[in-house]
């Protein structure tokens, strides 16, 4: 059985300049954090509002360089809603990269998913932010009906080896879990995500 504490109604909670979702399983007495940094998740209603109010963000994405730490990272395709696609032209001009460690069989995930996904429809897309969904599901047919729920990228079902090392990289030790990632640099931006 899960609970959670201070959920959020509506908005993301501010917690020291970062947006937090916390919420423990008691099934295996740890706690699990997803952080969005505040930069990301100020609340906004258009792609024009945005614009004016972070002039900054890229507006005319360009591809990431074939060579990019992202790349090497998550390999060379990503699967989109239209299919397969190339991680250098799905990830090019973003500002960050969350990496969504997340399962269909997990209740704590199937509550934050759609929360998660609400904020990234209305705000966090149009200020920089994409998704990649790292699978823990247990099988590919699980894979797909769960992101199928999501709007955002996800990690090819068959690169297991793919996700095993990015588990152990960030030292993902519960789901969900968010990793927050410059898009520039590839390093994580965020040591609490």
């Amino acid at each position: 059985k899960t609970t959670y504490r201070d959920r959020p109604k509506k908005n993301l909670q501010d917690i020291n300049s970062t947006h937090i979702f916390y919420f423990n399983s008691h099934s295996n007495k740890l706690p699990h954090f997803a952080c969005i940094p505040s930069f990301l998740s100020k609340r906004s209603t258009s792609k024009d509002t945005v614009k004016k109010m972070s002039p900054s963000l890229p507006t005319n994405p360009s591809p990431l360089p074939s060579d990019h730490p992202l790349v090497d990272l998550l390999g060379d395709k990503l699967i989109s809603k239209s299919g397969e696609v190339s991680t250098v032209d799905a990830l090019g001009g973003k500002s960050a990269i969350a990496l969504y460690f997340s399962a269909h069989w997990c209740p704590p995930c199937r509550n934050f998913t759609p929360m998660f996904g609400e904020n990234y429809t209305k705000s966090l897309q149009f200020k920089g932010l994409e998704v990649v969904f790292v699978s823990s599901d247990r099988d590919e047919n699980s894979f797909k009906e769960y992101h199928a729920s999501m709007p955002w990228l996800a990690l090819p079902y068959e690169k297991r080896d793919l996700k095993d090392k990015l588990s152990k990289m960030y030292k993902i030790q519960g789901i969900p879990s968010v990793v927050v990632l410059d898009c520039n640099t590839g390093k994580v931006t965020n040591l609490k995500g």
